[in-house]
This record gives structure tokens, C-alpha cells and sequence, in this order.
């Protein structure tokens, strides 16, 4: 038997899903508390503010994603093995994402709209800076797996950017195509950076 969530989890997933497809400044506290089945006294007790709801949504997107991109890195193989499974997990977990919502996500940080508490904004930036340090890692290796010489730094900021380019096509024509061509853009990329 599965523990029934608890307000907190409610409001959070509520709002966490709600301002994935909506956007942060679109989405009221009372819209959050109606579809998480909680009053607004709930949600004040679980949360100071909605731009403290954002932070915990935030964190919470980061610590899923981020768990599951850390075990492909744990786990066996090469370096090179791993950063295709890293490749791949955008599009699974998209999939996977699509499959559970009915429509294509991007990254969370995409929808969130241009007002959003500074707060937020700083932890996006840590998590990006994050994210970057393994693709940096991911990258030394790859190249050292080929023995290929090439500007790792440089290459995180076109990787970085083609993924932030192409989930946010992906989202914007609700389709998976261009997602589903990601790994292959990836490894082209790199194919001819030297």
C-alpha cells in the first residue's frame, strides 16, 4: 500500500505541473490550492510565498532529473557509453513526460516566464552550472575515449545550447521529432569539432 501524499507533496506537484505547462506568472495560489484538493491556509503553512513554492518545484524538477543523470554517470561503461545514455535520457524522459501530460515539456526553467523571483533565477543558474560541469566531464571523456583533440569548454556551450534549441522547438511544436534526432546532432557535433 502506497503512503498517500501528504498537503505539501499535493500543492507541490500541483503547481510543479501546472506551471510547467502555464508558466509561473500564469498560474494563481488559488488555482494551485483547488487542483492539490488544499485551502489556502495549507498552502501558507507549507509555504511562505508562491516564489517559495517555485524555489521547492524547482529543486524538485532538479532533484529527479538531476538523480537520474548522476546514476548514468555512476554507473558502468565508458565514458563515451555514458554520455550517449545521457543523450538518450532527454528523449526517454520527454517521452516519458508526453506519455504521463499529453503535450511536450522542454525543460522546466522554459516555461516559467521572464518574472520570476530572483530566487529562482539563482537556483536555475546552479543547477545550469551544474548540469554544465557534467557535460564538461562527459565531453574530456568522450574525447579521450576517441583520442581526439578539441576544445572541451567550447563544445559544453554549443552541446548546452543545441539541447536548450531543440527542447525548446520540441515544446513549442509540441513534437518529439527534433528531440528524437538529439543524440545524432550531438555526436555529429563533436564528429567535426577538431
Amino acid at each position: 500500500m502506497s503512503k498517500k501524499p501528504s498537503t505539501r507533496e499535493r500543492i507541490l506537484e500541483a503547481a510543479t505541473r501546472m506551471m510547467w505547462a502555464d508558466g509561473y506568472s500564469a498560474v494563481s495560489v488559488d488555482a494551485i490550492c483547488e487542483a492539490a484538493g488544499a485551502n489556502k491556509g495549507s498552502f501558507y503553512h507549507a509555504f511562505g510565498s508562491k516564489a517559495d513554492l517555485l524555489v521547492a518545484a524547482i529543486e524538485e524538477v532538479w532533484r529527479v532529473n538531476g538523480g537520474e543523470i548522476r546514476a548514468i554517470y555512476e554507473g558502468p561503461g565508458s565514458a563515451t557509453e555514458k554520455f550517449e545514455r545521457h543523450l538518450d535520457w532527454f528523449v526517454t524522459s520527454q517521452r516519458r513526460l508526453q506519455a504521463d501530460h499529453g503535450y511536450v515539456h522542454g525543460h522546466f526553467h522554459m516555461a516559467l516566464s521572464v518574472n520570476v523571483p530572483e530566487s529562482a533565477l539563482a537556483l536555475i543558474r546552479a543547477q545550469h552550472g551544474a548540469h554544465q560541469d557534467l557535460l564538461l566531464h562527459a565531453i574530456e571523456g568522450v574525447l579521450a575515449d576517441r583520442g581526439q583533440q578539441a576544445d572541451s569548454a567550447w563544445l559544453v556551450i554549443v552541446i548546452g545550447h543545441l539541447i536548450s534549441g531543440v527542447m525548446a522547438e520540441a515544446r513549442l511544436a509540441n513534437s518529439l521529432d527534433q528531440v528524437e534526432h538529439l543524440p545524432t546532432l550531438v555526436k555529429d557535433l563533436i564528429d567535426r569539432a577538431h
